[in-house]
C-alpha cells in the first residue's frame, strides 16, 4: 500500500504468452498433475450422500430405537454434556494442533465451534424445558443466552466459509446475515432480562413475535449458508493440488451436507404435518446432537490436516522469491499444470514474465510503502516484502487465506535463510531446501508437483 493511499495500488500488466516449457528450468524435474481417482463430480456426490443419508441415520437411531432413552435423558444434563464434551474436545485439538503447526487463520471456525460449545454448557448448567422451542425458552434465562449464541456461531462459520474464496466478506452478503441475526441477538436479550422482572409481560410478548419472524428468515439464511458452503468446498475439491486437500473438501462437504439436512429435518418436524413422511408422527428430531455431528465432521478435516485452513477453491500457479535490491529470483516453484495434447506443460508465468516482475520488484524496492497486488487480465500477483526479499505468488485471485499462508512463508524464509539473502552472493542453490516451508504455509501448493527425475 502507497503511503496516502487508502487501497492498495493495482497495475495491469499486458505480456506476450511464450513457449510454454515441459520442465522446471530450476531443477530439471518432470513435471506431474494430481489426478484424481475418479472424476470430481462423483466424489462430490458420494460425500454429500454419506451427509445427507448419514444424518438421516442417526437421527432415525437417535428418535427410533434409542428414542426412549433419548426422551429419558431430556430433562437432565447429560442430554447437553455429551454434545458439550464432543464439541470442547474437538476445539481443544483443533487448538492444539494449529499452535503446533503454526496455522494461522481458524479464528472464526474455532470461534464458531467454541460458542456452541458454551451453549451446551450452559444447557447443562440449566436444562431447558424439552417441550420449549428454539428462542421460546419461557423464563429460562440461561436458555435463552445459550440461543443467541447460536446466530452468532452461524455467522463465524459463514465467515470463515467467505473468506476461503475472498479476500474480504461480501458487503450483501454480511449485511444480509447480520441483518436477520442481529434481532435475534437483541431480541433474545432483551426477553431473557426482562421477563424475570414479570412486570413487561406485552413488550416481551411482541418482542416474542418479531423474534419468530426473524427465527423463520434466519433458518433460510442457514439453508443458504449450507448451500453456499457445499459450492464453496465442490470448488475446493476440483482445486485439489494433493490428496490431504482433497479428502478435507471431501469431509466439510459430508458437515455441510449434514447440516443442511439436520435444518430440513427440524423444518418437517415443525411442519403441520409433522414427519409422517419419512418418520412417524411421534418421531423427534435431536437437532443438538446432529449439529454436533455436522461440526465434527467438518472440524475432522482440520484435525487430521490442520494445513487445510489455507486450502483454495481457484488456480494457484507459481511462487517466487525475488532479492528486491538486485532483482534476482532466489527460489521459484511452480504449482499448477495443465494436459496439453498428451504433454503436460506448465502453465505459470515464463521467463521473460519473470524479468518483467523482477525488474519491477527492483524499480519499487525503495518506495515509499509496497505494491501488495497486481492484475492481469486471467490472473493476479500477490507480493509480500520482508527485508531484501519480496515474494510473488502467482494466483487465478486472492484470498484472505492465501495471504495468511503467503505472509508466514514469507517471514520463515527471511529466518531460515537471512544469513544467505543479506550476504547472496548468486548462489541459489542455498534455497531449495524452502519446498518445506511450502509444505507449512503454502500447502495447496501440490506435492507432486515436482518428481526428480
Amino acid at each position: 500500500m502507497i503511503n496516502g493511499f487508502s487501497k492498495p495500488l493495482k497495475l495491469v500488466l499486458k505480456l506476450e504468452p511464450v513457449a510454454e516449457e515441459e520442465n522446471s528450468p530450476d531443477t530439471g524435474s518432470e513435471l506431474f498433475e494430481y489426478e484424481h481417482g475418479i472424476k470430481v463430480v462423483y466424489k462430490a456426490a458420494i460425500a454429500i450422500g454419506i451427509g445427507v443419508f448419514g444424518t438421516i441415520l442417526l437421527a432415525w437411531i437417535l428418535g427410533g430405537p434409542l428414542g426412549s432413552i433419548m426422551s429419558d435423558i431430556q430433562d437432565g444434563a447429560v442430554y447437553h454434556l455429551i454434545p458439550f464434551l464432543f464439541s470442547v474436545s474437538v476445539f481443544g485439538v483443533l487448538m492444539y494442533k494449529a499452535a503446533v503447526k503454526n496455522i494461522r487463520g481458524l479464528e472464526f471456525l474455532s470461534s464458531a465451534v467454541l460458542l456452541h460449545g458454551l451453549a451446551e454448557l450452559l444447557n447443562v448448567i440449566s436444562p431447558p424445558d424439552p417441550s420449549s422451542a428454539l428462542f421460546n425458552r419461557s423464563d429460562d434465562f440461561l436458555a435463552w443466552i445459550g440461543d443467541i449464541m447460536l446466530p452468532m456461531a452461524v455467522f463465524l462459520v459463514y465467515l470463515h466459509v467467505e473468506l476461503i474464496e475472498k479476500i474480504r466478506p461480501g458487503l450483501l452478503h454480511g449485511v444480509g446475515i447480520i441483518g436477520t441475526a442481529a434481532p435475534l441477538i437483541i431480541g433474545g436479550l432483551i426477553i431473557a432480562f426482562l421477563t424475570p422482572l414479570g412486570r413487561f409481560d406485552d413488550l416481551v410478548a411482541e418482542i416474542q413475535k418479531l423474534v419468530n419472524v426473524y427465527l423463520a428468515i434466519f433458518a433460510l439464511v442457514i439453508l443458504w449458508i449450507s448451500v453456499f458452503g457445499l459450492r464453496v468446498m465442490y470448488r475446493t475439491l476440483k482445486h485439489a493440488d494433493s490428496p490431504d486437500v482433497s479428502n478435507g473438501s471431501l469431509l466439510v462437504l459430508i458437515g455441510f451436507a449434514s447440516l443442511l439436512t439436520n435444518f430440513l429435518l427440524l423444518g418437517f418436524e415443525y411442519s403441520s404435518s409433522q414427519t409422517s413422511i419419512l418418520f412417524s408422527d411421534d418421531f423427534q428430531v435431536h437437532n443438538t446432537w446432529l449439529l454436533t455431528f455436522a461440526l465434527i465432521a467438518i472440524l475432522t478435516a482440520y484435525i487430521t490436516n490442520p494445513e487445510f485452513a489455507y486450502s483454495v477453491p481457484f488456480d494457484v500457479y507459481q511462487l517466487l522469491v525475488i532479492n528486491s535490491e538486485q532483482g534476482i529470483t532466489l527460489f521459484s516453484f511452480i504449482n499448477e499444470f495443465r494436459q496439453k495434447g498428451g504433454t503436460m506443460t506448465h502453465s505459470a508465468l515464463k521467463s521473460p514474465a519473470i524479468v518483467a516482475i523482477q525488474n519491477l520488484v527492483r524499480e519499487i524496492a525503495y518506495a515509499e510503502g509496497h505494491i501488495i497486488l497486481i492484475g492481469m487480465s486471467d490472473r493476479i500477483l500477490i507480493m509480500k516484502s520482508r527485508g531484501l526479499i519480496v515474494t510473488v505468488l502467482i494466483a487465478e485471485q486472492n484470498s484472505y487465506f492465501i495471504n495468511k499462508g503467503l505472509e508466514d512463508f514469507t517471514k520463515r524464509f527471511y529466518e531460515e535463510f537471512e544469513e544467505h539473502i543479506v550476504n547472496f552472493m548468486g548462489n541459489v542453490s542455498v534455497f531449495h531446501d524452502a519446498t518445506k516451508l511450502i509444505r507449512a504455509h503454502l500447502p495447496f501448493m501440490r506435492k507432486e508437483s515436482l518428481v526428480a527425475t
